[in-house]
């Protein structure tokens, strides 16, 4: 008997792993390295770290890992914004499957842009006066910070953030429909800021329909995710 589906959104849900591919293998191009499914294959579900060291070990230690990986996303960003999310085959269809038997579903999604890195590369080419030059070791928490202050440079940065979940929430209420959305995690500290910013652009961008979905903080921290899959299920 089924009690319950979760769903990981990227690969099982929407296409992604796919546009992943394409752009890895369109900054391989840029930087001069023959990036190749078989490679990328060999990084699924790795982490970070293990990821740098495999294509240190392929390409050498000279590889820009953190560059290669910072374009990579700046391409796949832009093919979501251009092309939309792509589903995978047969979703509806499931989804639809799931709603006629009354079994209940849920999406498990943990991975936000990094705000650090997107700081960093953003301060690289700033020329305008910004709070966030002076610290050593910049954090997310210290670009909202410095945006809830009023420094204009940090403001764009999670504004950029929030346009990132906000149009994401947007694709996901498009096939889901769910009845709210819980932002947990170490995110969810910033805020009023954060969910004020999502609910901007997820509203600009949501269809009709769903554009009065709620948006929340989750109230359990980062043991959120664990408690509603196990209130799903029992």
């Amino acid at each position: 008997m089924i009690r319950g589906v979760i769903f990981d959104m990227d690969g099982t849900l929407f296409d992604t792993e796919r546009l992943y591919t394409i752009a890895w293998k369109q900054v391989g191009e840029e930087m001069g390295y023959s990036i190749t499914t078989e490679l990328l294959n060999q990084c699924r579900g790795k982490t970070a770290a293990i990821i740098r060291g495999i294509f240190e070990d392929t390409f050498g230690k000279e590889f820009r890992y953190e560059e290669a990986r910072q374009r990579k996303d700046e391409i796949f960003m832009e093919m979501l914004a251009r092309d939309g999310v792509p589903k995978k085959k047969g979703l509806m269809d499931l989804l639809s499957y799931l709603e006629e038997k009354k079994i209940p579903a849920d999406i498990n999604y943990a991975e936000i842009p990094s705000l650090r890195i997107e700081a960093k590369q953003k301060l690289e080419e700033e020329t305008r006066e910004t709070t966030l030059t002076s610290y050593e070791e910049l954090t997310a928490k210290d670009v909202f910070d410095e945006a809830k202050a009023g420094d204009a440079v940090a403001s764009e940065l999670v504004d950029v953030l929030c346009n990132m979940l906000g149009t994401a929430m947007a694709n996901i209420a498009a096939v889901a429909d769910p009845e709210i959305f819980v932002i947990g995690g170490g995110v969810s500290r910033a805020g009023a800021i954060l969910v004020d910013g999502i609910k901007e652009h997820y509203a600009a961008k949501a269809f009709h329909a769903c554009a009065e979905t709620e948006i929340s903080l989750a109230t359990l921290g980062n043991d959120a995710g664990m408690y509603g899959c196990v209130r799903l299920l029992f």
